[in-house]
């Protein structure tokens, strides 16, 4: 038994990202039954990317029919030498990511799939017959096959249909040691209480709760947006982004944008203006709460890097 063909194509009819793959195997009709798989995905590095598990083959009954043993079933159209199968990957965005990471290693940019298959077989032994029964035989063949999308087939045919540049997934390693953040004591606890607060965020945006999720938004703002007067923390700021080759200007405007966004968040708390005069109520939706968070967490996430490799003078 092998594999003669196998071709990859995005599933444009699951709701989840995912790809369809066809697999032809060259096997013997006559005395090899497939009765069940198992499929897996893996990168050039060897990653899991997803898996097909405990597929049964719904066919199998004619074919035993065909071989002389009297099953009934559905008549099927069989070609005697081939075996065709459909497997459904489902990829999470966390294998999506893999495999764009694992894309841009190589200098070609393509995307190379290990598939490993697992295919269950019932063999017959026509040699042996005693009263009209036929030696039956269960064994696994283990296949695997190689696959590689151009660069230019994987951005046009797969890229949109599996969400690539339409969903953003960042990793935010969270920790309870705030030593693992940086050596300076007053930054690593000012991590460590915004990963406490995003902790929070998660809750209430997985509650609904948006108002919340803009309420805890700002305790992470009034953690970052420095006031003037702090000389000492603006230079310790400043000293983060310098040691990357930001400009003056630049750091001038991450942090003006800091008081920015705490003021457009303030908006759905305060029923007054700055003037004191009351304003109109406006209520937080889901798309308000989610810019919010995506801000949030991009602006920690950049900073735990950040202080991850440079201290802080």
């Amino acid at each position: 038994m092998q594999i003669t063909k196998l071709n990859i194509l995005p599933d444009n009819h699951s709701a989840n990202p995912s790809v369809v793959v066809n697999v032809t195997l060259e096997i013997d009709r006559n005395s090899e039954l497939i009765i069940g798989y198992i499929g897996r995905v893996k990168t050039n590095d060897g990653i899991r990317l997803a898996d097909v598990l405990n597929s049964k083959d719904q066919n199998y009954q004619y074919q035993l029919r065909e071989m002389g043993l009297q099953i009934e079933s559905n008549q099927l159209d069989y070609n005697r030498t081939t075996f065709q199968k459909e497997f459904h990957f489902e990829l999470t965005s966390k294998a999506i990511e893999t495999i764009e990471i694992d894309r841009c290693k190589n200098n070609k940019k393509q995307v190379c799939f290990n598939f490993e298959f697992e295919i269950t077989i019932l063999k017959i032994d026509r040699n042996f017959n005693n009263n009209n029964v036929r030696q039956l035989k269960a064994d696994i063949a283990y296949l695997s096959h190689v696959y590689e999308i151009p660069q230019s087939k994987w951005i046009q045919e797969f890229a949109e249909s599996l969400g690539i540049g339409k969903y953003l997934l960042i990793e935010f390693p969270i920790t309870s040691n705030i030593d693992d953040i940086g050596k300076n004591i007053l930054w690593s606890k000012k991590m460590h209480l915004a990963q406490n607060h995003i902790s929070e965020m998660q809750l209430q945006l997985q509650s609904g709760r948006w108002e919340k999720v803009i309420e805890e938004s700002r305790k992470i703002w009034e953690l970052f947006r420095i006031p003037k007067t702090q000389n000492k923390l603006l230079t310790e700021f400043g000293n983060i982004f310098i040691a990357n080759n930001y400009s003056d200007e630049g750091i001038k405007s991450l942090l003006d944008s800091l008081w920015s966004m705490h003021d457009y968040t303030s908006k759905f708390i305060h029923v007054k203006d700055k003037s004191e005069n009351l304003k109109e109520i406006v209520y937080a939706k889901k798309e308000d709460a989610y810019f919010v968070y995506m801000w949030v967490l991009g602006l920690v996430n950049m900073l735990n890097e950040k202080l991850k490799h440079d201290e802080i003078k």
